[in-house]
């Protein structure tokens, strides 16, 4: 036993494994060889072996409440999320001091879209270890999802404090910042650039994360585009990224996806299908991944999705490729060492379509047009208008709650004041069922002199077919910011609902303008709040115009640049053959 406990520390699992075994087969009984073994098969990835492993522990020794837990992480990790909450439930009725399991039992909660029992059971675990600054950044995540801003920021910061080298509690912040309203562009940048310093190791000069060297691209050699995500898999960014990736010029250009994913699905099998080379990085540094990207002699390294979910930017400073772009992040990565950011002129406008405020530390590099959507396979038809038999207009947002703020819902109040007798449905997973969104959002409306008869909170979980279904109850959909939606406008749209968006100062403040100006519809992109009222108010009072987008909103996006993927493939791939020319010539 003691042999298979140091080859376990030593990180040497499957040895461990072998001598756990061998202790097992002195002692069947043997409840700390069961359970330690449990540990290590779970880390292995042999999930079914662990359960049984911590089932035969817990068969003989009932009251091992560190068993209940560990089974309950590898019941999460089959995705049997209600089998785990029972096995911290029960973890904790043992052992009622047990902070680790609450911990667990929180994040379990909060995948179920259970938020306000998982900050209360997130709360007690940081009463009994006020230092578990892991569970404080979880407590910050769900806070942020319940639309709870200050709380969430307030969160990250003592996880920050407490643990300066939890990185993902600074990059929650950063990505809390950009559902702030009212948060000026010097503020957000500062912001930014203070608490992304703060995990930058410095100059680096170690030999194995030294860049390829720039050269003209030989003849014949394919351009090698390196792709970094935690997103490759069933998620939104997955979604607008396959038509790029599934469209590539494999004559030309050769693609490597450095693939962060902990649970892939059947979306991640066509993502390997598409690219040249596959490399899991799992639980490697950056370091080690910098060092991967140079061996591969990667030219482009493209991060996707800036310091979102577990998205790794930061690796952009080892400087691995001589041209690295940043895409889909919503903001600046605030790096030196990002060469360029990818967007459109609807996004961030040049000098001569007017400008934003936005600062950023990267060259912007505007595309015709940003967002590219695969055509929506599974979704329901579209249906009449139902202001036809309703006789009166529905309004509808299926943002997150988070996007939901008080700008955002006093303007929606005056846009309901503006059109009479109107409603509004909201939905978004099955977080509207939770009592701390429910209140908070029909308090400000009830404040606003909205009465809760003209609010719908819809808290389903439902397949993605039901989902968009949802949007047969609505004429037209409101966006919201400065978190504006994107996804969600261009399923609206998909489903003959017409989006009225409000541009901000910011790109994450004008992807829905992006995507409605994209399929046609820039006359729905407001400028100014009063311009989003009138806007909503004109196109409630034109049935004809609705009946005529309801008709036809489908085909139109089918047939514009959001879902023409060989284009979009095609001037993604001009616009990395030109940074690489401008790199060469000292651009």
């Amino acid at each position: 036993m003691e042999q298979a406990l140091e080859l376990h520390r030593a990180g040497r699992l499957d040895d461990a494994v072998e001598h756990y075994q061998k202790a097992l087969a002195v002692d069947p009984n043997y409840v700390q060889a069961l359970s330690n073994l449990g540990v290590a098969l779970k880390v292995l990835g042999r999930l079914h072996e662990a359960i049984a492993s911590y089932q035969k522990a817990i068969a003989i020794k009932p009251d091992l409440a560190e068993a209940h837990a560990n089974l309950g992480l590898a019941q999460e990790g089959l995705g049997r999320m209600h089998e785990a909450v029972s096995c911290y439930r029960k973890a904790i009725s043992l052992k009622p001091g047990y902070a680790v399991a609450y911990g667990l039992l929180g994040s379990a909660l909060k995948a179920l879209g259970q938020l306000d029992e998982a900050v209360a059971s997130y709360q007690q675990a940081i009463v009994l270890k006020p230092d578990f600054s892991n569970t404080i950044n979880n407590l910050g995540v769900a806070q942020l999802e319940l639309g709870l801003l200050d709380d969430a920021i307030a969160s990250f910061k003592k996880a920050a404090a407490i643990n300066p080298n939890l990185f993902s509690a600074n990059f929650n912040h950063l990505h809390t910042l950009l559902y702030v309203p009212d948060l000026s562009s010097d503020e957000l940048f500062s912001t930014y650039r203070q608490l992304v310093s703060a995990h930058h190791p410095g100059p680096l000069t170690a030999p194995t994360i030294r860049a390829t060297p720039l050269t003209h691209q030989p003849p014949g050699e394919r351009l090698r585009i390196g792709y970094l995500s935690s997103d490759f898999y069933g998620h939104p960014l997955g979604d607008i990224v396959m038509p790029l990736l599934s469209n590539h010029d494999h004559d030309q250009f050769e693609i490597f996806c450095y693939a962060d994913v902990v649970k892939p699905d059947h979306v991640t099998e066509k993502f390997i299908d598409h690219a040249d080379h596959w490399r899991p990085i799992n639980g490697l540094t950056d370091t080690e991944i910098a060092g991967q990207i140079r061996d591969d002699e990667i030219h482009i390294m493209v991060y996707l999705a800036g310091f979102f979910d577990n998205n790794r930017p930061m690796i952009a400073v080892h400087r691995p490729a001589p041209v690295q772009v940043a895409m889909h992040g919503g903001t600046t990565t605030a790096l030196e060492e990002m060469d360029f950011w990818l967007t459109d002129s609807v996004l961030h406008p040049s000098s001569d379509n007017g400008h934003t405020t936005e600062q950023f530390t990267e060259k912007l590099f505007r595309l015709p047009a940003f967002y590219i959507y695969p055509t929506t396979e599974g979704a329901p038809p579209t249906v009449p208008l139902p202001a036809e038999d309703n006789g009166f207009i529905t309004f509808a947002s299926f943002n997150k709650p988070c996007k939901m703020n008080e700008t955002v819902v006093d303007l929606w109040s005056k846009v309901l004041k503006a059109v009479p007798d109107s409603r509004l449905i909201v939905k978004s997973k099955n977080y509207f069922n939770s009592p701390i969104i429910s209140q908070r959002l029909l308090s400000r409306f009830n404040a606003n002199g909205i009465t809760h008869d003209r609010i719908s909170l819809l808290g389903a979980t439902d397949s993605f077919h039901d989902h968009l279904a949802h949007y047969n109850q609505a004429d037209i959909a409101l966006d919201t910011f400065p978190f504006a939606g994107a996804t969600t406008t261009f399923q609206a749209l998909w489903m003959g609902v017409p989006v009225i968006s409000l541009m901000t100062d910011h790109f994450i403040g004008r992807a829905g303008g992006s995507i409605s100006t994209h399929a046609g519809l820039g006359e729905l992109v407001a400028d100014t709040p009063q311009d989003y009222i009138d806007k909503a108010a004109s196109l409630a009072g034109d049935v004809a115009r609705l009946k005529d987008l309801r008709a036809t909103l489908r085909e139109r996006v089918s047939e514009s640049p959001l879902c023409d993927g060989p284009e979009y493939a095609a001037t993604v791939e001009k616009a990395f053959l030109d940074m690489w020319k401008s790199k060469v010539a000292g651009g």
